[in-house]
């Protein structure tokens, strides 16, 4: 420490336990501790994705988001998110802009923003819906993607009668060649169901685009994709026991796609991740 100057000094804790010292009380973390941890961490992650972040071309770079787009109508909203359509004001190209306001967003959710704006920023793919543009500020964060104009497919089947053999069989291999270039670059979606691929005009039944990539995590080694998310009457039951396959969540989202019927009845998903989570199984 120099006269009148700060002291640098600085200190390590160690916060981790033995087996059996973890098992007395008197060596448990407060809760409000666990929580600044939890925001420590939660900071620390942000910073070193921060990092990886690639040079948008706008976002970040002193302009703020409404000098530079126009936010138009709603397409849809969720707990912490909006999305809406938008129009760059210095070119008048129609896009889709999502709308994170962070005031009340948790701290493991914001620093899922960075992990899902990353994601998105590394895959370039002509069936994966692009991110153009990522702003953050004070009040929200701005995903500036591309504006897929035919709804999703989820409505889509609402409003056919039926797919043709030619159709189904194209929508099927756009799909697949996105989840595999996804799973090439060491990526898993986590969340496939028919709301979350987009159709590129009304007019066109089977080009579509993979979207929504906020449960998306990178897969760094085999069997290491333990954490239970996805929208439950597409993940199969299988999930809760940590046993995951592609094909079976594929089959879910085709099901739905040509009968029209979610692949399980509500009774049925919440029964049996009811026995699941009760640890009785009856896999047979």
């Amino acid at each position: 420490e120099e006269e009148g100057g700060d002291d640098l000094r600085s200190y390590v804790v160690d916060v981790s336990l033995g087996a059996e010292d973890a098992a007395k009380d008197e060596y448990y973390l407060p809760e409000s501790f666990k929580e600044t941890f939890d925001v420590i961490g939660f900071d620390i992650k942000k910073a070193l994705v921060r990092c990886e972040m690639p040079e948008f071309p706008e976002g970040c770079k002193g302009k703020t988001f409404r000098e530079l787009y126009q936010l138009n109508a709603r397409l849809k909203s969720g707990s912490f998110a909006t999305v809406c359509r938008g129009t760059h004001r210095a070119t008048g190209r129609k896009v889709a802009i999502k709308c994170v306001l962070r005031k009340d967003l948790p701290p493991s959710d914001d620093a899922a923003i960075y992990d899902e704006v990353l994601i998105l920023a590394s895959l370039k793919h002509q069936y994966i819906v692009p991110l153009i543009d990522f702003f953050e500020e004070k009040e929200c964060y701005f995903l500036v993607m591309e504006l897929m104009s035919g709804g999703d497919l989820f409505d889509r089947i609402g409003k056919k009668k039926s797919y043709s053999e030619r159709d189904a069989r194209d929508l099927c291999r756009k799909m697949i060649e996105a989840v595999k270039f996804c799973h090439d670059n060491g990526i898993a979606h986590c969340d496939m169901k028919p709301k979350n691929l987009l159709l590129r005009s009304e007019e066109d039944d089977s080009f579509i685009k993979m979207a929504d990539f906020g449960f998306a995590t990178r897969v760094y080694k085999p069997n290491s994709l333990t954490k239970q998310c996805g929208t439950p009457f597409f993940v199969g039951t299988f999930y809760f026991v940590h046993v995951v396959y592609f094909i079976f969540w594929f089959g879910g989202v085709l099901y739905f796609r040509e009968v029209r019927l979610f692949p399980l009845p509500w009774f049925y998903v919440l029964g049996r991740i009811y026995m699941y989570v009760s640890n009785d199984y009856g896999i047979s």
